[in-house]
C-alpha cells in the first residue's frame, strides 16, 4: 500500500500541468488583492505581504511628516483596535465601541464582567509599555521583558501566574 507521501506526490504530479497552465495564462490576473500566482504559491506568501507593507510605507512617507493630531489619532486608534482584536480572539465580548469606552475613558459597561474590563485596560497598558520600550535607545527585548509584559496583561486577573511561565498543560 502506498504511503501518504507517495499518494500526495502522485496527486501533485497529476495536477502540475493544470497548475502550470493556470500560472502561464492567468498568473498576473488579480483576484481581489492578490494575483493568481500568489494564490497558487501559497495565498499571500511572505514576499507578497512584505511588498504590500513596503508600498504602504512608501506612500505614508511620501506624505511627509504627519501632523501631531493625525499621529495622535492613529496612536489612539491602534491602542483601541489592537486591544479589541486581541481580546476578541481570546473570547472577550466587549464590542469595539465598548473597548474604546473602557480604554479611553475608564468607564465600565453594564452586563460585562470585571475580567473583561481588566483584559481591555491591561492590554492597553501593555501596548503603552511596548511603545515606551521601543523609544529607549539600544533596548533589546528579552525574556525578562516578555515576563514583564505578561505580568501587565494578567495583573488583577491572575496574579498567581502573572509574569510566570505556565507549569500546567494547556488545551486549545
Amino acid at each position: 500500500m502506498a504511503s501518504l507521501k507517495e499518494k500526495l506526490y502522485q496527486k501533485i504530479v497529476a495536477h502540475r500541468p493544470r497548475t502550470t497552465r493556470l500560472l502561464k495564462e492567468f498568473g498576473e490576473v488579480k483576484a481581489d488583492e492578490v494575483t493568481i500566482s500568489q494564490i497558487i504559491g501559497g495565498m499571500r506568501d511572505i514576499k507578497s505581504l512584505l511588498k504590500e507593507v513596503e508600498e504602504k510605507r512608501t506612500r505614508l512617507f511620501s506624505l511627509g511628516d504627519l501632523s501631531q493630531t493625525i499621529s495622535k489619532n492613529l496612536d489612539e486608534w491602534y491602542r483601541v483596535e489592537l486591544t479589541y482584536t486581541s481580546n476578541a480572539i481570546e473570547g472577550n465580548t466587549l464590542s469595539r465601541a465598548e473597548t474604546a469606552l473602557v480604554v479611553e475613558k475608564g468607564l465600565t459597561v453594564a452586563g460585562k464582567s470585571i475580567q473583561e474590563h481588566l483584559e481591555a485596560s491591561n492590554h492597553a497598558q501593555a501596548w503603552g509599555w511596548v511603545k515606551s520600550r521601543v523609544k529607549i535607545s539600544g533596548y533589546e527585548f528579552s525574556e525578562k521583558g516578555l515576563l514583564e509584559l505578561h505580568e501587565l496583561i494578567l495583573q488583577k486577573i491572575d496574579e498567581q501566574n502573572a509574569g510566570r511561565y505556565r507549569n500546567v498543560s494547556v488545551r486549545i
